[in-house]
């Protein structure tokens, strides 16, 4: 074997990256195709090492395998893909703000919920089909265009315990 070369088993064990994963991030781009043994072994250039571990640090911020794929033909036709990471981590933080904001939003929701709940433990079904009388006693509010729903306590119906108001 050369000494110039790592066999997939090589790199898996120094990067922490299953074999599997190597072989699948080789087949959508993201590892250079590597040379073959006589006994059909892959043979990694020492190179492939160094890809890995970006590749395994873009992910820990938030880069998808596609961007990261972007990140490396950006580099390769422009020499450096670094403007492009700070426009996209830009975006990345703005959509990561709205998330936080919206399980914050679940958060509460469920927290009021909950005390309600604790009260009521369980109740007899209603009917053949009710699974949960206490999820089933929260209204569906339409919040946004195109029928998305959400639910939201209302005290009326959860001190009165009306089930079916609606």
């Amino acid at each position: 074997m050369d000494f110039e070369t790592f066999t997939i088993r090589q790199v898996a064990k120094q990067t922490g990256v299953s074999s599997k994963t190597l072989r699948y991030w080789e087949s959508v781009g993201l590892l250079p195709k590597p040379s073959r043994n006589y006994n059909n072994y892959r043979l990694y250039k020492p190179g492939v090492v160094q890809r890995v571990a970006f590749i395994q640090k873009a992910k820990s911020v938030g880069f998808t395998l596609a961007e990261t794929q972007q990140l490396f033909e950006l580099a390769k036709r422009k020499g450096t893909a670094c403007p492009e990471v700070v426009k996209w981590t830009d975006k990345k933080i703005q959509v990561l703000e709205q998330q936080i904001t919206l399980l914050s939003q679940l958060r509460d929701r469920l927290m009021v919920y909950q005390k309600e709940w604790k009260k009521k433990l369980s109740c007899p079904p209603l009917s053949v089909s009710e699974v949960c009388c206490l999820i089933e006693a929260i209204p569906l509010i339409p919040l946004r265009k195109g029928g998305e729903t959400h639910a939201i306590p209302t005290k009326s119906r959860a001190q009165h315990g009306d089930r079916h108001a609606d």
